[in-house]
């Protein structure tokens, strides 16, 4: 009898642990733009804001004409169109910041601009005149419409991580101080705060993250890591820093930080054996990147955790637009705070084009159907056991 009821009791065990993974992660797609209209060709980092709006870099079919371009999923918006446009980051009231690489200015001179469907804001520009940049990277912005980016101006030995809406410029650090070269791609969140990568002047590597006054170390190289891949890093509403390191003992890993002891979200010594260049956090402190997963058969694909099964997004090989994934892309700006994450993707009938998961929480069986199905099994049990039936 008493095994008998230990079994039992061992049995609706296991039954309430279920019950504690109420909901699991599922999601639809949303085509945004693909390549069987206008679109020739698409930039690989698309950016999302909390709307779901998905700012994108492509090129048109003519093959002349380079655009940023903004979607829902109904028609697109232009943004610009007629320079070397790339890296575009959306804010949360629609509007674009982005680098002109080449020049598309009637000065034939490479710019920041901002834009949400009409004229054009220049943020900064290239030149080699006093009060011109000659070094500028893509930019990030925030929902207060604030760029941040690495900026030097000619003639001027010092380089900065500059932000501003347009104005006046605030300096969040430069290269006569802790850093010596910063590494381009800052990132800015909604309360100001950006954070950036570089080499440090007494040696090593370093991620910080500043607003104007004194910087806070987010990561270094002076402990486990080696180093920060691409240095495409992005900052949560809270100062949290995610990005992609290289570890000194080999291998790579996918972390956050926000000052203090580094949270690792996946590594190369679990489930996964490699991730891409880019790590995108939202608000909630989930991050989304680029993994491949360890095994004989890998899986190549979007993932929000360091579980393969309950974190995965979308794969190669997954059905999506009526065909399946043959390659996926996706940025640091990718992810918003509602869960929904802008990709790019190539589908192995030949299409490509930006697309948009959105996340669905499907319910798993109850705790009261789960609690219903042990006090059944328990009561068969006991009767199994009263009348010595197995």
């Amino acid at each position: 009898m008493r095994s008998g009821r230990l079994l039992c009791l061992l049995a609706f065990s296991a039954l309430l642990a279920g019950a504690d993974h109420a909901w699991a992660a599922n999601y639809s797609f949303t085509r945004i733009a693909d390549d069987t209209g206008s679109f020739a060709s698409f930039g690989f980092e698309p950016s999302i804001n909390n709307s779901g709006a998905v700012a994108f870099s492509a090129m048109l079919d003519s093959g002349v004409d380079y655009g940023i371009y903004r979607g829902s999923g109904g028609p697109v918006t232009t943004i610009a169109t007629g320079g070397a446009y790339m890296d575009p980051s959306i804010n949360n009231a629609g509007t674009v910041a982005f680098l002109d690489d080449e020049g598309g200015d009637e000065f034939g001179m490479g710019a920041i601009y901002t834009g949400s469907g009409g004229g054009l804001t220049e943020i900064a520009e290239w030149g080699t005149l006093p009060g011109y940049y000659i070094t500028l990277s893509a930019p990030s912005i925030n929902s207060a419409g604030t760029a941040a980016f690495v900026g030097q101006f000619a003639f001027d030995p010092t380089t900065h991580i500059y932000a501003t809406s347009g104005g006046p410029l605030t300096s969040i650090a430069d290269n006569s101080g802790d850093f010596d070269y910063f590494h381009g791609f800052p990132a800015i969140n909604s309360s100001g705060m950006v954070a950036f990568s570089g080499d440090l002047a007494g040696g090593g590597k370093g991620i910080a993250r500043g607003s104007g006054g004194s910087l806070t170390t987010i990561a270094d190289t002076s402990g486990p890591l080696s180093g920060f891949s691409d240095n495409k890093l992005s900052i949560s509403s809270d100062g949290t820093v995610a990005f992609v390191g290289d570890l000194d003992a080999g291998g790579s890993g996918i972390f956050s930080g926000n000052g203090g002891a580094l949270t690792t979200i996946a590594d190369d010594s679990g489930p996964f054996a490699f991730f891409g260049a880019t790590a995108s956090i939202n608000s909630s402190g989930t991050v989304g990147f680029f993994g491949i997963t360890d095994g004989l058969n890998p899986d190549y694909g979007l993932f929000t955790g360091g579980d393969p099964l309950t974190d995965r997004v979308i794969l190669v090989g997954d059905a999506l637009d009526g065909s399946t994934v043959g390659g996926l892309s996706f940025g640091r700006f990718s992810l918003n705070d509602n869960g929904q994450v802008a990709f790019y993707a190539v589908l192995n009938d030949g299409r490509a084009g930006i697309y948009r998961a959105d996340l669905l929480v499907v319910p798993e069986p109850s705790t009261a159907a789960l609690i219903g199905a042990g006090l059944a099994g328990l009561m068969t049990m006991r009767r199994r056991v009263a009348t010595g039936k197995r």
